[in-house]
């Protein structure tokens, strides 16, 4: 299931069937879990998750804002093609997935603002650095 952190010989078999043009290996950080967009992977540690394309265009958005809100509307134009109702759907249930996937790491939360949207919160005072 999506979301669900796995031993970390998957991630490195995964990234080793990944193809050299598809991946980036640059890391956005979200507090101590290594967003690696290209892979699909989230690392913290010696721990690691997959998540599915769509989650990781959808954290992509989050983690380039973090701390700050990012609009319904915007995510699901950018990662459906439109918003709506049964895509509004779907990213709820993604989002489910994704706040399963960062739960690594207890300074990190996917907040919801009522008819607004998201915000990937990270709280810097308690990120082990």
């Amino acid at each position: 299931s999506p979301g669900r952190w796995n031993h970390p010989f998957r991630c490195l078999i995964h990234r080793k069937h990944s193809t050299e043009e598809n991946t980036d290996e640059t890391a956005i950080f979200i507090g101590s879990i290594a967003f690696y967009y290209g892979l699909n992977e989230l690392r913290n540690g010696d721990k690691c998750v997959i998540v599915t394309s769509r989650q990781s265009e959808i954290l992509r958005l989050l983690a380039l804002h973090q701390n700050q809100l990012v609009e319904r509307e915007t995510i699901l134009n950018e990662v459906w093609g439109d918003d709506s109702y049964s895509n509004s759907l779907a990213l709820n249930v993604q989002i489910t997935y994704l706040r399963r996937a960062l739960n690594s790491d207890s300074s990190v939360s996917i907040e919801a603002v009522i008819k607004k949207g998201y915000i990937l919160k990270v709280n810097k005072e308690s990120t082990s650095v």
